[in-house]
C-alpha cells in the first residue's frame, strides 16, 4: 500500500532533525524521489501521489504547496494536517522501507539541493524520459527502471 506524501516527508524530516542536518524543500523533494525509485525496485509503490516532471526536476505537488513559502530556507518543523497533527510512518512495520530510507538519507541527506537536482535530472533518468511540463507524471515503471542516480549516490543494492 502506498504511503501518504506528508507522512513520508515527516519521516525524512525526522532524520533531518535528529541528525541536525537541515534540508530545504528541493532537497526533500529529491530525497523522496530517490527513495521512491529505490522502493520501486522492490516491486512496491512508494507514494500515493505521483511525482511530476517539472522543468526544475521531479516534484511532489502537495509537498511543494506545503513548504514553498520557505523560499529555499531549511524546513524546521514537520508537515501538519488541517487539525494541526503531524504524522510519520511506523518503519518497524515495513523493514524494506526503513532500509531504503536509511540508505538514501545516508548518501543524499548531506548533499546540496543543486547537487541532488543535477543527479535527478541527468540524461536517462526517469525525469528526463518524461517530457517536463505541467501535470506530466513520472510513471512508476520509469522510476523502477531508473539507475542513473545509483553511482552518484554510492547506493548499494539492499539485501
Amino acid at each position: 500500500m502506498p504511503f501518504e506524501t506528508m507522512h513520508t516527508a515527516n519521516t525524512i524530516l525526522g532524520r533531518s532533525f535528529a541528525g541536525c542536518l537541515p534540508v530545504n524543500l528541493v532537497q526533500l523533494q529529491r530525497i523522496l524521489y530517490f527513495a521512491a525509485a529505490e522502493y520501486a525496485k522492490h516491486g512496491r509503490r512508494f507514494l500515493a501521489e505521483e511525482f511530476e516532471a517539472w522543468p526544475t526536476g521531479p516534484v511532489l505537488r502537495s509537498l511543494h504547496a506545503k513548504f514553498q513559502c520557505l523560499s529555499g530556507l531549511p524546513i524546521t518543523m514537520h508537515a501538519k494536517n488541517a487539525a494541526g497533527s503531524a504524522y510519520a510512518i511506523d518503519e518497524t512495520d515495513t523493514p524494506i522501507l526503513a532500509a531504503v530510507l536509511d540508505a538514501v538519507w545516508k548518501h543524499a541527506g548531506p548533499l546540496s539541493a543543486e547537487t541532488l537536482t543535477d543527479i535527478a535530472v541527468q540524461p536517462g533518468s526517469a525525469w528526463s524520459r518524461t517530457v517536463p511540463g505541467a501535470g506530466r507524471h513520472i510513471p512508476a515503471t520509469a522510476l523502477a527502471a531508473d539507475t542513473t542516480y545509483v553511482q552518484a549516490l554510492n547506493l548499494k543494492p539492499l539485501q
